[in-house]
């Protein structure tokens, strides 16, 4: 397995890491360009940040590579719209992506000082339709000497998962309304993050105030 990074930020046993260096024209594109003349299996890209790095690694996937990339987006689905921002056809698109994995780290609420305590109706309204409001339990940190008085210590990721099935490939390829694209995931079972995030939450893992700052409102239903 070998990676290409900027920076590398993890060294790891058994795998080629390569730090990215512009100053001699060690980029990602021509880094890219050099592993795939090595015919690895598996390619791990730090980030796809320009057209050429990302058609390099369609072209990658399309010619039996398993690629794993990371992009800044808002949501899962959002990376697809990326891919095309920046410039990639739809029709490379479509049969590369297999799956796109969206994750946000929040802060984990200290296990020392832990309290339960009783939500509002008002808070409970805005994550739950139920005509009878469900009876909750939600969790806070008091702050003690564990967590420097701030109430949580450690982290916890919120995930979503999108997988392109044959329905989203078609929207893809037909360049589809985002909320076509959408409402196709919803259907093949994807799940925003404020869901995952609400199940944290009722864990108690973390506090309802970090769905309202690491999710999108636009996911909230």
């Amino acid at each position: 397995m070998s990676t290409i990074e900027d920076p590398i930020e993890l060294r790891l046993d058994g795998i080629t890491q390569s730090q990215v260096e512009p100053a001699i024209n060690l980029r990602f594109p021509e880094m890219l360009r050099s592993l795939l003349r090595q015919d690895p299996d598996i390619l791990l890209i730090g980030e796809i940040r320009d057209l050429e790095t990302a058609k390099i690694a369609t072209e990658a996937a399309l010619t039996g590579h398993l690629v794993l990339a990371t992009l800044h987006t808002n949501s899962a689905p959002d990376a697809i719209i990326r891919l095309m921002e920046i410039g990639v056809d739809p029709y490379m698109i479509a049969p590369s992506v297999i799956g796109v994995l969206g994750q946000r780290l929040v802060p984990r609420i200290c296990e020392n000082c832990k309290e339960p305590y009783k939500p509002g109706n008002e808070v409970l309204r805005r994550y739950f339709d139920d005509e009878v409001l469900p009876d909750v339990t939600f969790f806070r940190g008091r702050g003690c000497h564990v967590c420097g008085d701030t109430g949580f210590h450690g982290r916890v990721a919120f995930h979503e998962l999108l997988v392109i099935d044959r329905e989203i490939r078609s929207l893809i390829v037909r360049r589809a309304d985002p909320n076509d694209i959408l409402d196709a995931a919803a259907r093949a079972g994807y799940k925003p993050l404020r869901y995952d995030g609400l199940k944290k939450v009722l864990l108690g893992l973390t506090t309802i105030e970090e769905i309202e700052a690491q999710t999108p409102v636009d996911f909230a239903d």
